[in-house]
């Protein structure tokens, strides 16, 4: 029997219908503490997250080995490697984060956060999984040519749903707010300024200060190799002698328009500390222009000045300037770094032309130079 004083209460079933397919916003305040929509979907802060990512740990990855390890040479592969290799490294990396945090570096400071479908943070197997998917489905291993395609085929495909991928687990976007954003903006500084120094830390070879002829002959090739790219005959030995072409992989050197003779350099030392050194190359035959600064007077100045403590960015700017404006002088000098550089240049039948390079005067008449460096390192 029913009591006249109890009110039962009807339900619009419209308004229920309603209320289920609205966005829900929830709140999760163990590590946000700040309000979280599920949808709508954000495929562009994903895509920039995993960027930075990626760029984060290649950035962290070449300051160790060029910075802080000083490995040399900085050749073109093995940057190459760092910057497709990092991405690879990343996957257990972040798989790990994500089974311990729920979230990356990058989905932080994106404002993202993933976890398991059936409740708590994702098990390291599935993010790991996941994590390997993203990298070969989503990024296409990173391949410079197939991975933009392939991001545009997804941004079509999964720009309003949930990739493949994303299957076993669900993704909590917080509002990208003004606190984040700044934290976004100094992190991209942070990365620019980092990469900006270990490049200008590559200007410095591998030793510096009191170096012996070992040191400097390794300094010397790692210059060749990570700057310049000279000639494999103009290598040095680790006994300061030059390496003839045979042990160079047989990469001889062919120069049309003159034929050239270095002498052997002569060190002068201090124990083992390396304290001046003299080197001689001669030009004949010549019929094209002869730069004698551009080659490996060049290196050899480079590697003096450089190898000093203390020198940086300023004083390789201020040498390289002081070269090309005195590249022509029959005789020169130049103090840098408290490296003293002397040199002159002796010629028959050929006079400087351009900046820095000389030519022969008569083409019927048998020319020559003679270019004679001497660095003492004070």
């Amino acid at each position: 029997m029913l009591k006249d004083n109890v009110t039962y209460a009807t339900m619009d079933p419209q308004e229920y219908i309603e209320q289920l397919t609205q966005s829900r916003s929830l709140t999760f305040p163990k590590q946000f503490h700040e309000p979280i929509v599920v949808r709508p979907y954000h495929p562009v802060r994903r895509f920039v997250a995993r960027m930075l990512d990626y760029t984060l740990l290649s950035t962290l990855i070449f300051l160790i080995v060029f910075a802080v390890f000083r490995v040399r040479p900085a050749t073109e592969l093995l940057t190459n490697v760092i910057s497709y290799g990092a991405p690879v490294l990343a996957l257990p990396i972040l798989a790990y984060l994500l089974s311990k945090f729920g979230t990356t570096p990058g989905k932080w400071l994106m404002g993202l956060e993933v976890y398991s479908i059936y409740g708590g943070k994702m098990h390291f197997d599935a993010a790991f999984g996941r994590e390997i998917e993203v990298f070969t489905r989503g990024y296409g291993l990173g391949v410079p040519l197939i991975s933009p395609i392939l991001e545009v085929i997804n941004y079509r495909k999964y720009g309003n749903q949930d990739p493949d991928w994303d299957r076993y687990c669900e993704y909590i976007y917080h509002p990208w707010t003004k606190k984040r954003k700044i934290a976004f903006i100094l992190a991209v500084t942070l990365i620019i300024s980092a990469l900006f120094v270990g490049y200008l830390d590559l200007l410095k070879p591998k030793y510096r200060g009191d170096l012996t002829i070992a040191e400097f002959t390794v300094n010397h090739n790692a210059y060749l190799d990570g700057k310049e790219g000279f000639p494999s005959d103009r290598y040095l030995n680790a006994d300061g002698t030059w390496c003839p072409p045979k042990e160079n992989g047989g990469q001889g050197v062919i120069v049309i328009g003159y034929d050239t003779e270095i002498d052997p350099i002569a060190f002068t030392l201090e124990g083992e500390s390396l304290t001046a050194l003299h080197y001689r190359q001669t030009w004949t035959d010549i019929s094209t222009f002869v730069n004698p600064s551009a080659g490996l007077m060049k290196m050899l100045v480079l590697n003096a000045v450089m190898s000093r403590p203390g020198t940086g960015y300023t004083e390789y700017v201020a040498l390289l300037n002081e070269l090309a404006e005195k590249a022509s002088d029959p005789t020169g000098m130049i103090n840098v770094a408290n490296v003293h550089i002397q040199w002159t240049i002796k010629t028959e039948n050929c006079s400087a032309v351009n900046k820095g390079s000389y030519l022969r005067d008569n083409p019927e008449k048998d020319s020559w130079m003679e270019l004679n460096l001497e660095i003492k390192l004070q």
